[in-house]
């Protein structure tokens, strides 16, 4: 399931799919279960990991709640709207909550991890 919703987010950087269409087949992905009852947790927080090889420096921020980075996210687009051009016409603050909502209904997943000589990156919701 993990590799199915990372895809998706891919295809909307890659600008192959539009942000409804990747949220209606993210919303669709179901977990199997192989007739095990399993009580499925849903992502509230999201955390991220950054472990600097070069200057042998590790930033670990706290579990920031997938409500207020919501919250925090739309206004800081709202405002960044309105002096850069940088960010798309067709995207709005709705597409971004959306994509939050729909990580709040998955269970946790990684949703970065990045490994290189300079350093590593762990994005994850728990």
């Amino acid at each position: 399931m993990d590799y199915e919703v990372n895809k998706k987010i891919n295809d909307i950087l890659k600008d192959e799919i539009s942000y409804s269409t990747a949220l209606k087949k993210i919303n669709d992905i179901k977990i199997k279960d192989n007739n095990v009852k399993v009580q499925i947790v849903n992502a509230r927080k999201i955390k991220i990991l950054v472990h600097d090889k070069e200057n042998n420096k590790k930033i670990n921020l706290p579990k920031l709640s997938l409500k207020f980075v919501k919250h925090i996210a739309g206004f800081g687009l709202k405002i960044a709207k309105k002096y850069t051009n940088e960010i798309p016409d067709n995207f709005s603050t709705d597409d971004f909550e959306q994509i939050i909502n729909v990580l709040m209904e998955q269970p946790p997943f990684t949703i970065v991890e990045v490994n290189s000589p300079q350093a590593d990156v762990l994005i994850y919701t728990c």
